[in-house]
């Protein structure tokens, strides 16, 4: 089953005297996430974690060094 992609109307050509659009276009939504694969997002999620256990070992280590 294909996915259907919203699309919006957009003016692609305004009349600065008229105040009107003169061309509109159907195109493709935004989206906020742009596409990508597993591979990217694995290699985000990937960095998230380090970056999470990187800081769980800085708070562990503040809390032994402080007793």
């Amino acid at each position: 089953m294909a996915t259907q992609q919203a699309h919006v109307l957009y003016c692609v050509a305004f009349d600065e005297a008229t105040r009107e659009c003169t061309q509109q276009v159907w195109m493709p939504a935004p989206s906020l996430l742009p596409p990508m694969t597993i591979e990217q997002a694995g290699q985000i999620a990937s960095m998230a974690f380090l970056v999470l256990g990187v800081a769980w070992c800085w708070k562990k280590l503040g809390q032994s060094t402080s007793r």
